[in-house]
């Protein structure tokens, strides 16, 4: 269901510069995911239900133009990047289209401070074995989401490893099917 198509890490740095001198880039870094992969009742049959996110200051520079204005042509710039690769991605083959800027996000969901799907800072010294563990100092109280491995950014991965814990703590089968990523990760040539 993802796509992740770079053609260097020289475009990917310039678009992480704009957006950490905040402004919008110059050439955006796309990240699409097309959820009819995974669960085809989200669109008609023969259609699909897909987005594409860009890294962008929460206040982008855009001197003075109006916003909604200015949203509505970057939007367009992500659909012509998008196209590159995906030629069939054109406006004539797209039957709607809602976007939703780190303004909206954080409008609506609280919980992601200016717009940041990781909910707060994610840094070096926060991953992997640095991260807040899932069982607490006290018995049978557990923590998860953001602030846990794999952090805001993985939908649903605190939580898909917490119930696992959950689960083995209480000697409780899980309902769904647990798959092993050291195992899955050496089968990867």
């Amino acid at each position: 269901g993802t796509m992740h198509v770079c053609p260097s890490l020289d475009y990917i740095e310039r678009a992480y510069d704009d957006a950490k001198y905040g402004k919008p880039a110059a050439d955006p870094m796309l990240e699409c995911t097309m959820a009819t992969a995974l669960d085809n009742t989200l669109a008609p049959p023969g259609k699909h239900n897909t987005y594409a996110w860009h890294v962008m200051p929460y206040d982008p520079d855009i001197g003075d133009r109006n916003y909604d204005d200015w949203k509505e042509e970057f939007a367009e710039r992500i659909i012509e990047t998008w196209a590159r690769y995906c030629p069939n991605m054109t406006s004539k083959n797209i039957l709607g289209q809602h976007i939703y800027t780190a303004q909206e996000y954080s409008q609506e969901l609280i919980n992601m401070r200016q717009g940041d799907i990781f909910m707060g800072a994610l840094s070096g010294d926060q991953v992997m074995d640095k991260h807040f563990g899932y069982r607490t100092g006290i018995d049978g109280l557990y923590m998860t989401g953001s602030a846990t491995h794999p952090g805001g950014a993985i939908s649903g991965g605190a939580g898909y490893i917490s119930a696992g814990i959950i689960a083995d703590d209480l000697g409780i089968k899980p309902w769904w099917q647990r798959h092993d990523l050291r195992a899955s990760l050496s089968n990867v040539s």
